[in-house]
């Protein structure tokens, strides 16, 4: 009869002889068991273990401290296109209130030099002084400032100026309205004025009752 060599039993401890053959877990052949290997497998077994839970705790806290440091990164760079977006509005609204602030200026300057020869005009016209010429000291002049107003001035402004200059017109017609037309273009154009460039509701001025216009007459 062929007799074979005794198996482990499922109890075994597993471990290997010097021949290499399984070993059954017999109390009386466990002398001849090679407990250095066994040692050895149990030994590094639980190292083995012991350096794979290692590993994963290293890979743990390399993903989490490189998530945090890529939140940080994307929570700057969040906070400085924001910063650059506010800079951005910030130069925008400066240049947008220099260049009111500039047509402004450009509009007072012309309304100003219309209001200036228009009373020129009234005196001159009742006080003529020696060689007094009217196309020179104010025909040519006041075509120059109305063009100002036309180019620079409110609509209202450029209303204005169509009744001086209908006025005007009605005088070299010696038209008995003339004087009309122009005064109450003088007035409108006065009004438009003051509107446009004249004084604002921040500059907190005290408000009084005045006459609108040109103000009373000289006569």
């Amino acid at each position: 009869m062929e007799t074979r060599p005794p198996r482990a039993s499922s109890g075994s401890l597993g471990c290997l002889g010097q021949d290499g053959t399984a070993q059954a877990d017999d109390p009386a052949r466990r002398v001849e068991v090679d407990t250095r290997r066994c040692a050895w497998h149990g030994i590094h077994g639980r190292r083995l273990v012991r350096v794979l839970e290692s590993d994963i705790v290293i890979d743990v806290t390399v993903i989490a401290t490189a998530a945090i440091s890529g939140g940080v990164g994307l929570t700057a760079a969040l906070m400085q296109m924001l910063t650059n977006f506010r800079q951005t509005d910030a130069e925008r609204d400066r240049h947008t209130a220099d260049a009111k602030a500039q047509r402004r200026s450009e509009r007072q300057a012309a309304y100003i030099s219309v209001m200036d020869l228009l009373v020129d005009f009234g005196w001159d016209s009742a006080f003529p002084g020696e060689g007094y010429n009217v196309v020179e000291s104010f025909n040519k002049p006041f075509l120059h400032a109305a063009n100002r107003v036309r180019l620079y001035g409110s609509p209202a402004a450029v209303a204005a100026i169509d009744q001086i200059q209908e006025g005007l017109a009605a005088m070299n017609r010696t038209d008995s309205a003339a004087q009309d037309l122009f005064n109450k273009g003088a007035n409108a154009f006065t009004i438009a004025a003051r509107d446009d460039v004249g004084p604002r509701t921040e500059d907190e001025l005290k408000d009084v009752n005045f006459q609108q216009g040109i103000g009373p007459s000289a006569d």
